[in-house]
C-alpha cells in the first residue's frame, strides 16, 4: 500500500501493504495467522485496501468533528482483520470505502459542544447514496451495566453504541425514517429536530431533540 497509508496501519493495526507493487508490510515468510496469509496470497486485497486508504485519508481531512473518523476507524478493524476468505476481506474493504466516501458530502448533527469526538456523543450524519437520502446515528455509547467498573476499557472494547443507519422518506418539510415511520427530521437554521425516539439497544438509543450543525 502506499506510504501515505501509514496512519492507517498505525490506527487499525490491521495487515497493511506499503509499496505500490504487492509487497506485505511484513515478511510473508514469517506470515502465521489467517489473515496475512490471505493478504500475501491476494493481490486483489491489496487494491481494495489500498483504495479503502486513501478514502480514510480525505474523511479525516473533512469531516467536521475532529477523531471520529479515527475512532470509527479503529472499531471497524476489529471486523476487517477477523475476515476469513480473500472474497470477504475485499467485500469488507469495499464497503468501508464507500462508507467514507459518503461522508465527503455529508451534514452532520450532534448534541455536543465540542470539536472532538467523544463515544458519548450523538452524531447524525444526512448523506446520500444512489440517489436516496439516509441517516446514520452513531454515538450514545454506554458502557454495559453487568461489568465491573473497574474493568470498563470504554469503547470500542466494550459497551454499546448507536450505529445505524436508515433510508429516508421526504415528507413536506421533514424526512421520515422509511422503517420506522414515527421518527422525523425537521432540518432548519443550522439545526435539525428530531421527532420520535429511536432505540438502537437495550442500552441506548436516540432521544428527541434539536441537535447542532458541526
Amino acid at each position: 500500500m502506499k506510504n501515505s497509508l501509514t496512519s492507517i496501519l498505525l490506527l487499525t493495526g490491521t495487515l497493511l501493504f506499503t509499496t505500490e507493487t504487492f509487497t506485505a508490510s511484513f515478511d510473508c515468510k514469517k506470515a502465521s495467522t489467517k489473515h496475512e496469509k490471505l493478504i500475501c496470497e491476494a493481490p486483489q486485497l491489496d487494491a481494495a485496501d489500498t483504495q479503502m486508504g486513501e478514502a480514510y485519508k480525505n474523511a479525516v481531512k473533512t469531516f467536521p468533528v475532529k477523531g471520529f473518523i479515527q475512532a470509527e476507524q479503529r472499531a471497524w478493524g476489529y471486523s476487517y482483520r477477523n475476515c476469513k476468505s480473500v472474497e470477504q476481506c475485499v467485500a469488507i474493504a469495499q464497503e468501508r470505502t464507500t462508507q467514507l466516501n459518503q461522508y465527503l458530502k455529508s451534514s452532520v448533527y450532534s448534541d455536543s459542544t465540542g470539536s472532538k469526538f467523544e463515544p458519548q456523543d450523538a452524531l447524525l450524519i444526512f448523506y446520500e447514496h444512489e440517489s436516496k437520502q439516509f441517516v446514520r446515528l452513531f454515538g450514545n455509547w454506554m458502557h454495559d451495566g453487568y461489568m465491573d467498573p473497574d474493568k470498563i476499557k470504554g469503547y470500542p472494547n466494550d459497551g454499546y453504541i448507536c450505529n445505524e443507519d436508515s433510508e429516508l422518506l421526504k415528507k413536506g418539510n421533514e424526512f421520515i425514517m422509511k422503517d420506522n415511520p414515527e421518527v422525523s427530521f425537521v432540518i432548519h437554521g443550522g439545526k435539525v429536530t428530531m421527532k420520535g425516539h429511536f432505540g438502537c439497544n437495550a442500552r441506548t438509543g436516540f432521544a428527541p431533540g434539536v441537535y447542532n450543525k458541526k
